[in-house]
């Protein structure tokens, strides 16, 4: 998978600009004994989770930088997700104005969905990428970071 991570990571940073600019949404099922649901999410959004579950408690600027996101973006993202109960607020002890987000039992289970879609999607990418030489796969990760550059 080495030969394929700068690719990788230009398609998604490529599909993370798409999707901003398109509200594209990924309708996933919830359900246990408790609840049965259906929530429209953005790749962003499930994104998110999947940083938090990667990654641990993380707090809106961590989360802007990693996402490639602005501040005010991601205050958008982490008050639907609190308040669909996918994360949960914890206080920095040493900054009391300082938020850290965590995944709730929800929050875990999508972002294990959100895993399978992303393993999924990052197979049909290799497949792909299977038909390019390296020099190839290099001009097009370059291509991509650069309709991407802000």
């Amino acid at each position: 998978m080495a030969r394929y991570e700068k690719v990788l990571k230009a398609i998604e940073r490529l599909m993370l600009t798409h999707e901003i600019k398109n509200k594209e949404r990924y309708t996933v099922g919830m359900s246990d004994a408790d609840s049965d649901s259906v929530t429209a999410w953005n790749i962003t959004q499930l994104h998110t989770v999947g940083l938090l579950r990667d990654m641990g408690p993380l707090n809106n600027s961590s989360l802007s930088e990693y996402l490639g996101i602005s501040k005010a973006a991601v205050t958008k993202i982490t008050k639907k997700l609190t308040a669909e109960k996918i994360i949960t607020e914890d206080g920095d002890k040493g900054n009391k104005k300082e938020k850290y987000f965590i995944l709730t039992e929800d929050g875990e289970r999508l972002a294990g969905l959100h895993g399978e879609i992303k393993e999924k999607a990052i197979n049909k990418y290799i497949e792909v990428c299977e038909e390019f030489t390296d020099a190839e796969l290099d001009t097009v990760a370059d291509f991509i970071n650069k309709m991407t550059a802000g």
